[in-house]
């Protein structure tokens, strides 16, 4: 698992593979962290499904201030403490054993900039996750929430107050990209992020690194 860019940029944290988690493939969180651009810098975010947490971590590395990692797998969080402590950011980092939902119920002592998903493809979390992300009020106006999922699993152009601005897919692997309304840009990608997103990237055939985030 190897860290893109940023302060941590080539650095790879060495995992064993554990069965049902699925680590985010390279070329697929790169497209991400292409999408979001400068809207990391001092972000406030959420790594919801987090695994060993290869997104909040690239996150982290490209100058968001804060990550919160949320995960029910005891052992990938352990895992995950250790590459917290290895790259020296347990400061940056909050780790929660809990159920998503459950754990946006409760809320954050700051809204957050953006939120990162990515859970089981099979268990379509997708929507429910999303509407807790609404109803609980925890993301500022104009924020983001990237969702990771199956790519046969088509997401609706709106869940709540949250609009579906950009799909891009890469084989078995889609991420939509949802805004709220409000902020600089009032729910709308900004020029820079709408020309790194380009046209959908259906022809892609990179499948999606195998037994998360």
């Amino acid at each position: 698992m190897k860290i893109i860019a940023g302060k941590f940029k080539g650095r790879n944290l060495e995992y064993r593979t554990r069965r049902g988690l699925r680590v985010t493939s390279q070329k697929v969180k790169e497209a991400i962290f292409s999408i979001l651009g400068s809207s990391i810098n001092n972000a406030r975010v959420m790594d919801l499904y987090c695994g060993y947490g290869s997104l909040g971590l690239e996150a982290i590395s490209r100058g968001a201030s804060h990550v919160t990692f949320v995960d029910v797998d005891s052992g990938a969080l352990k895992q995950l403490k250790f590459f917290l402590d290895k790259l020296g950011i347990v400061d940056q980092a909050t780790v929660i054993k809990r159920d998503a939902v459950k754990a946006v119920k409760q809320g954050t002592p700051e809204s957050l900039d953006l939120v990162l998903m990515d859970p089981p493809y099979h268990v379509k979390f997708e929507i429910k996750t999303l509407e807790a992300i609404d109803k609980a009020d925890l993301i500022k106006p104009g924020g983001i929430a990237v969702v990771e999922h199956y790519a046969e699993n088509k997401l609706p152009e709106q869940v709540g107050r949250f609009t579906l601005r950009k799909v891009k897919t890469y084989g078995d692997t889609a991420v939509s990209i949802y805004l709220l309304p409000g902020g600089d840009n009032d729910g709308r990608l900004t020029p820079e992020q709408e020309e790194c997103a380009g046209e959908d990237a259906s022809a892609d055939k990179e499948s999606p690194d195998s037994p998360g985030n």
